[in-house]
């Protein structure tokens, strides 16, 4: 296998290097236009071949004769061999790889991105910089007042004058030592909000990306009966399947022998049709769990806080629920980098094994060479 992958390697670099060959010696439009004309310097004409080869090579590859568009469009999901060759292509012509993924996605794949941001902003922790901004100017101004009223008590002469200062600069102080600690609960939430911003930023970007590549294909906006939830689609294919089911040969596989429940009773529905309403409901609950909701479930449903981009202290029970969201923002933010981190681990571990598994092979392999056992195998 390896040296016929060998010989297909070293045929398309053949093919690639005559098709550089002729490009140097008659450039079309295309390649002019895309890398200017042929130079004269060795150095600088070898790399001019080399790039417009592999150009060259990959509109041979899918028949695409153009000589406006370049490379023609993103192959189709699964064209692997055709995807890699269009990538190199892409690159020999100094385009930048970022929204090329966005450009071989359906329409259907690039929505999920964007609404996979929308569930994001679902649990997003409320941002309190300028509440934040505002309360430390309250605090401040207080504490001014403060200090500002002693002095003025200090230089009353009339007892009374000098009782009433005495009792402002003590109620300004109170007042400043509430609003100094409001203002580190604030900048907790505020530090909160920051590292949702991080965690989530790949999910944004990728949406935004979605959002452009949607709005090239005029496709952004879908009309409204073409708009299908999961659940939805999910619900009417188990509907659709428990429908089949009468119809459908009973194989051993469908046997459950485990199973002393008597059959569910099959109801007709509005064609004749029997159908497993048992069924149909356990798929949907399969959906949608009432005690398995995540995150974003449970916030999707809750009255969403606008910026008011106003510099305000907040009021005692605005405080409180952005606390509340800020724990909950918090415990998800560590769940899931916990997730992260096992997975990145046994990932880690998996590749530590392959290698001492390749190592070992190696090491076999060398062994079974200086016999002179043609029979080793390799196992790969």
């Amino acid at each position: 296998m390896a040296a016929q992958l060998a010989a297909i390697t070293d045929t398309g670099d053949t093919r690639r290097r005559e098709l550089g060959q002729q490009l140097a010696a008659d450039p079309p439009r295309w390649a002019v236009e895309a890398f200017g004309p042929v130079p004269a310097h060795a150095g600088e004409r070898g790399e001019w071949i080399d790039r417009a080869a592999t150009v060259a090579a990959h509109r041979e590859l899918v028949e695409h004769t153009d000589q406006v568009d370049v490379l023609g469009p993103v192959p189709k999901p699964g064209q692997i061999e055709t995807y890699a060759s269009w990538r190199a292509a892409a690159r020999a012509l100094g385009r930048d790889d970022a929204g090329t993924a966005e450009e071989g996605m359906s329409d259907g794949q690039l929505r999920m991105r964007i609404r996979a941001w929308d569930r994001e902003q679902t649990w997003a922790p409320r941002r309190v910089t300028d509440e934040l901004a505002g309360t430390i100017q309250a605090a401040e101004h207080h504490r001014a007042n403060t200090e500002l009223a002693t002095a003025r008590a200090a230089a009353a002469s009339d007892p009374t004058e000098r009782e009433r200062l005495t009792q402002e600069a003590r109620g300004s102080g109170a007042c400043a030592g509430l609003l100094e600690e409001r203002v580190e609960v604030l900048r907790g939430l505020d530090h909160t909000y920051y590292d949702w911003w991080v965690h989530t930023l790949l999910t944004r970007h990728a949406a935004e990306r979605a959002h452009v590549e949607l709005g090239d294909r005029g496709t952004l906006h879908a009309p409204d009966h073409e708009r299908v939830t999961a659940a939805e689609w999910h619900a009417a294919r188990a509907e659709a399947d428990a429908a089949e089911d009468p119809h459908r040969e009973i194989t051993e596989h469908d046997l459950d022998i485990t199973d002393e429940d008597p059959a569910q009773e099959l109801e007709p529905t509005d064609q004749g049709e029997l159908i497993d309403r048992a069924a149909v409901e356990q798929a949907k609950e399969h959906v949608q769990p009432a005690d398995t909701l995540d995150l974003r479930e449970i916030t999707a449903h809750e009255r969403s806080r606008e910026d008011e981009n106003i510099v305000r202290v907040p009021n005692a029970d605005e405080t409180t629920e952005s606390v509340d969201r800020a724990t909950r923002a918090l415990a998800e933010l560590n769940a899931r980098l916990s997730l992260d981190n096992t997975r990145t681990a046994e990932e880690e571990r998996a590749a530590q094994l392959a290698r001492w598994h390749h190592d070992d092979r190696t090491a076999e392999y060398a062994v079974a060479a200086e016999r002179d056992d043609p029979g080793m195998d390799l196992g790969y």
